[in-house]
């Protein structure tokens, strides 16, 4: 898989590549959105990329205009990935509206198969959200 975004940090691209490899191609992907999102808007400015809670996170990073962004396995299923949003965010709430047929993990993640296809322009609207979650709220 093709990474258009270099890797800043040694320890997340490590992470990445212990990733299952159908897992991680899912995840590059993700990840290439995420960056996509970030440089296409302004408001959300350049990301920081690191380990939280061993997951590979990203968040504005001088803007503070959002909230952190985790991609990971999603546990409960071996072939599953996941999306996690700050638990304590409207996030999930408002997604469950606006894209009823998406995976959700209560209020935390949204989740795919590796068999799914990644809709892209959905996610592509989350991670905005997310990225701009503390400029909307006020």
């Amino acid at each position: 898989i093709y990474i258009m975004v270099p890797f800043k940090e040694s320890a997340v691209e490590r992470k990445f590549l212990d990733f299952d490899k159908l897992i991680r191609e899912k995840l590059l992907i993700l990840r290439e959105i995420i960056f996509e999102v970030a440089n296409q808007n302004e408001e959300i400015g350049e990301l920081t990329e690191a380990l939280r809670w061993s997951q590979p996170s990203y968040i504005p990073k001088v803007t503070n205009s959002g909230t952190l962004i985790r991609l990971d396995k999603y546990y409960p299923k071996k072939d599953h990935f996941a999306i996690y949003f700050h638990c304590q965010t409207n996030l999930i709430w408002n997604f469950k509206k606006m894209f009823p047929q998406l995976n959700y993990a209560g209020n935390r993640a949204i989740f795919f198969s590796v068999n799914d296809k990644i809709p892209k322009s959905i996610l592509k609207r989350c991670f905005y959200k997310a990225f701009t979650y503390k400029i909307n709220k006020k």
